[in-house]
Parts: C-alpha cells; structure tokens; sequence
C-alpha cells in the first residue's frame, strides 16, 4: 500500500514539472525556428532568382532547330537563319591557345556546342590540350594486310569509341594516302599501294568510327604521297591515273562508307593546292560523289582566304587564320567572299556536327566529363589486329563455307586474290576479306641470316 502512494505522488510531481518546463521548451524552438522561416528561404531563394545564366540554354531548348526530328540539314538551316556573321565565321575554323586545340567555341544563346577535333589515324592522338591515354593500335597498313574489311570496322569502332570517351566528335582518319614514295616517313599510317585494297579497308574503318556517333574524316585528298616538300610539291597526274588509282579510295569512303568529312591535302595537284582545287572539291567531290559533308583543311593548307572558301574548304585548322572573323568580313566587304557563300559553307559544318547529330548533346556541352577508355575489349582487337596475315587465313585446300557450293575463276597478274571491278564480268563468290587462292606456304628463307 505504502509503495502504491508513494508511485502516486512520485506520478503527480512528474506531471507538474513538466507542464511547467513545456512553455518556455516551446517558446524557445519557435523563436529559433523564426530566422529560419523569414531569413533563410528568402536569402537562399535571391541568388536562384538572378544567376540565371544557365537558364538561357533551356530558353532555347524549345527552339524548332533543337527538335531532333528533323533532318539535320533541316535544322543547320534553321540555326543559321539565326546567326549574327560573326557566329557563322566562328565555325569555320579551330581556336588554338593555352586551354583550346582542335576545337571551335559553342555558342550558348543558340545551343550549339563546340565541334572537338581528334587526331589520328592509327588510334586516338593529339586532340585538345590535354592528352588523354588511348589504346595503341596497329599501324593501319598492317590492317590492310589482313584483306579484313570486317577487321577494319572493329579497328575503326576503337578509335571512334575512345574518341566519344574523350569527349571529342571528330577522329582525323583514315588516311588512304596510296603506298607511292618508298621513303614516305607515313605510309604506315596509309593501305598500302592497291587503291582497291585501300578502298575496301577505307570503307569498314570508317562505318566503325561513325558508329560510335563520332565523324569520320578521310585524308589527305588527293595524292598525297611523300613528306619532302610537302607544302609545295605539284603532282602532275593525267585524268585517267587519277581516277582509277589515287581517286577510288576516298570515293569509297565518301559514297560507300558515307564519311561526315573529307581532309584536303597540303600539295598542289596539277598547278592548283589541294584546299583551293575547284575540280577536285566542287566539281568531284560535291558535284559526281554528291558528297554531303564538310571539308577540313590540312595544318596550314589554305594560302589565302577567296580561293579557299570559294573553292570547296569549309573549315580551318589548326587555326582560323583565313577564316577567322577579320579575314573573311574584310574578304566580303571587298566583295571578294559573298555571305550566301559563308552560309554554305556554315550549313555543311553544321550538318555534321554534335549541333545537329541526333544523338549529340542536347545543348552546348557534353553530358559526360572526358575520360581515358581503353578497355581490355579495346587491347585485345589491338592484337588481332596486329596478328600476321598467315595466321588468319584458311589452311591450305581448305575453303570457307559460303565459297564451297559456289564457282569462281582464277584472276591472275595485279588482280590476283580481289574481286572484280565494277565493270568486270567475272564472276567471284567468294569475299574480299577471303584469298583461299594463297594459301599458307612454308617459308623458303633461310632459319639466319649471316
């Protein structure tokens, strides 16, 4: 009973005690929480209200050239209709300085981001200031030994891949400069001296870098075949060489492969530089291949501003010296460059660029941060890339099943082990990528040499 009363008063006092502490507990979280209602919000809400820059981009979001259901001509139309001159100018050519290289500058009221460079040809090289690591490919003309298009898809698949990783959008490559010079210090980088080897390996290098959503730029257009005197050299080459061996390889690239760029050279070709030549860049390359890209010139290849714009050449590296702003609004008040041509040359830029691609940034930056990938998946075709020829083909009387049920005739003398031309009626039922006709032979040479 004694312990029953004493719980009970031990109860009432506790009651007590804390309905009295409970005001002033009470009064004291309001009054604290009365800054943060009435200063807080209000402070944090003023800085969201006026740093608005970022909202500037969104504002054009819903412009009708950011709509990724139109064509992306469509839309470098429609972009363009917008562009002061000087921001027409402003893709035409790369900025070099200390934090820029290979690369033009976005323009963020319209939502058009940079256009990032990367060199090639063998793998990923040189594109901004800063070098990322990259897998170390095989030198393309140990590719073209492999008579592997297929091969050469996966090869192009790892440059383009890296190239988007590094948050670049054009990879300088391939290079189908033909085998001519044996001295040449940069045949390696080229397929060898066949153009029809050339064209075939041009073709699957290409569609596997533009599948990973990265231009592809074939180079150097036209003939140029040795580093001696380069800037200077004037080949001389009649129509018909022309056409049928230092030619095929880029219109493979361009009609077949469907490349987004083309590399004018640094040499003259028949008195007239390769980045001012009418025939080959308007008339060919435009008019006959109805090529739908843009043509980037070599370091230093433009001489001066007219003959270059007005000839073909829409974009400048490694920097815009004829095509910066000065240079050509000088050039069309003199009456010398027209403004229609610079909207031309603008809309093939940016056609092709992340401006326009369907699957680019949506606005003037890339999503992602750059980075270096290179995978074991990417080392690994690096080997089998660089794997001798012998070892990838069928052994000897031996032939791939697509080849078995089928005839084909024997071609002999510089066409041995190719498929026909196009205006050839011999029949070939097996692939280019297939030379069953050479089968390994054990080596004559002898075990050392003395």
């Amino acid at each position: 009973m004694r312990s029953t009363w004493r719980s009970t008063v031990a109860l009432a006092l506790g009651v007590v005690c804390v309905l009295a502490v409970a005001p002033a507990a009470a009064a004291q979280p309001a009054a604290a929480a009365q800054p943060a209602v009435t200063a807080q919000p209000a402070a944090a809400a003023q800085p969201a209200v006026t740093a608005q820059p970022a909202a500037e981009p969104t504002g054009c979001a819903a412009a009708p050239w950011m709509d990724r259901g139109k064509s992306p001509d469509a839309r470098a139309r429609l972009v363009i209709a917008q562009m002061t001159l000087e921001e027409k100018i402003s893709v035409l050519g790369s900025v070099r300085d200390a934090e820029h290289f290979r690369e033009t500058l976005p323009i963020p009221r319209l939502c058009v981001p940079a256009l990032r460079l990367n060199n090639g040809s063998a793998g990923v090289s040189t594109g901004g200031p800063t070098q990322f690591p990259a897998t170390a490919l095989p030198a393309p003309i140990g590719l073209a030994a492999t008579w592997d298009p297929k091969l050469a898809e996966r090869y192009g698949y790892v440059g383009g891949r890296e190239t988007r990783d590094q948050g670049r959008d054009l990879l300088e490559g391939p290079a189908v400069d033909l085998a001519r010079v044996p001295v040449n210090g940069r045949t390696f980088e080229g397929y060898g001296e066949d153009p029809r080897l050339a064209s075939e390996i041009t073709v699957g290098t290409v569609k596997g870098i533009q599948s990973q959503d990265v231009i592809a730029n074939v180079k150097h257009y036209a003939a140029n075949n040795q580093e001696t005197d380069r800037n200077s050299i004037n080949e001389i080459i009649d129509e018909r060489t022309l056409r049928e061996i230092y030619l095929p390889a880029y219109e493979a690239g361009v009609k077949r492969g469907r490349s987004g760029s083309v590399m004018c050279a640094k040499n003259k070709v028949n008195g007239e530089f390769s980045c001012h030549h009418k025939t080959l860049l308007t008339d060919v390359l435009r008019g006959e291949w109805k090529f739908p890209g843009f043509v980037v010139s070599d370091f230093d290849s433009c001489h001066n501003t007219p003959d270059c714009i007005n000839n073909g050449t829409e974009f400048e590296l490694p920097q815009s010296k004829y095509f910066s702003v000065a240079a050509l609004t000088a050039a069309v008040n003199a009456g010398q460059v027209t403004v229609a041509t610079i909207d031309e040359a603008t809309r093939w830029a940016t056609a092709r660029s992340p401006a326009t691609s369907p699957n680019g940034p949506p606005c003037c930056s890339r999503t992602t941060a750059p980075r270096s990938r290179s995978t074991p998946r990417h080392c690994a075709r690096s080997r089998w890339s660089a794997r001798t020829p012998e070892r990838r083909r069928p052994a000897a009387g031996a032939a791939p099943a697509s080849c078995r049920s089928t005839r084909s005739t024997r071609s002999t003398g510089s066409r041995a082990g190719y498929p026909p031309g196009p205006r050839s009626a011999t029949p070939r039922a097996c692939p280019p990528a297939v030379r069953r006709r050479y089968p390994t032979r054990p080596s004559t040479r002898p075990a050392s040499r003395p």
